[in-house]
C-alpha cells in the first residue's frame, strides 16, 4: 500500500456529488486498474474519504490512497 493516486475520472460522479453524509460508493464505481477489494463489492462510505479531495470532483485531481479506509481496501 502506498500513496498511489486515484484520478477523479475513475469515480462515478453520480456518487461523488454526495460528498456530505454517509452515502456509499461501491467499488464498481472505481477503476480496478488502481485498486481492488479485499472482500468483494463492499461499499466505501463517504466518511472514509478526505473531503479536501472529494470537493475536486471536476477534473483529474488525484485522491491519494491514504485518504481511504484501509479497512475497506488495499493497494494493487
Amino acid at each position: 500500500m502506498g500513496p498511489e493516486p486515484i484520478h477523479m475520472t475513475s469515480f462515478s460522479r453520480a456518487y461523488l456529488h454526495v460528498s456530505m453524509g454517509p452515502e456509499p460508493i461501491h467499488m464498481t464505481s472505481f477503476s480496478r486498474a488502481y485498486l481492488h477489494v479485499s472482500m468483494g463489492p463492499e461499499p466505501i462510505h463517504m466518511t472514509s474519504f478526505s473531503r479536501a479531495y472529494l470537493h475536486v470532483s471536476m477534473g483529474p485531481e488525484p485522491i491519494h490512497m491514504t485518504s481511504f479506509s484501509r479497512a475497506y481496501l488495499h493497494g494493487p
